[in-house]
């Protein structure tokens, strides 16, 4: 798919698909996180069949229904996620793919409310249908990571009182000056 931007310059993207993503769990006790850091787990699409007992008390308790897939962010207590290492991914024996690949800076371009996509530029590794973790960027801090209105960054999720005043479609500026102006000499 591809997107134009403000100066009509056609852009690439991969459209990804947020389905049922809720906050089932905070732990803010130092026995499970560094003290400064907060873990936040986070659940999506949701799972009818075949769920563990133990996980359908973690999900009653929680208030949500069972979700298919779990991942946990460190965060610090106003929710931006630190600066932090990637994770490789689990070799298993017999068995090819069990690597986990990361695209750096990888640059947003929209975000449509209603229908819970997310427009993100270029290809995103991974065939149809598999779960993606996206998190802020490590490698830019501060003004080169977020535009100058936006720094501190927003807090991750969304109060249910904004949602309603939020605009269908959030679209990301690109900046600069028009590459199709004519230079002056």
């Amino acid at each position: 798919m591809a997107l134009w931007d403000e100066w009509g310059v056609r852009q690439p993207c991969t459209v990804l698909q947020l389905e049922n993503v809720q906050v089932v769990q905070i732990k803010e006790n130092a026995k499970f996180v560094k003290p400064d850091l907060v873990s936040v787990q986070i659940g999506c699409t949701d799972k009818e069949k075949n769920v563990p007992r133990p996980q359908l008390g973690h999900f009653k308790s929680a208030g949500v229904s069972p979700k298919w897939k779990l991942i946990e962010f460190h965060v610090t207590q106003d929710a931006v996620l630190p600066v932090g290492r990637v994770f490789k991914g689990k070799k298993m024996a017999g068995r090819m793919g069990g690597n986990n690949c990361t695209a750096i800076n990888a640059r947003v371009l929209k975000i449509d409310n209603a229908l819970n996509l997310i427009y993100v530029k270029g290809p995103v590794p991974g065939h149809d249908g598999q779960f993606v973790r996206i998190r802020d960027s490590v490698n830019k801090k501060g003004a080169k990571c977020f535009p100058p209105d936006c720094i501190p960054p927003p807090f991750p999720t969304v109060d249910p009182q904004v949602e309603n005043v939020m605009p269908r479609e959030l679209v990301a500026k690109t900046g600069g000056i028009d590459p199709f102006a004519l230079k002056e000499s």
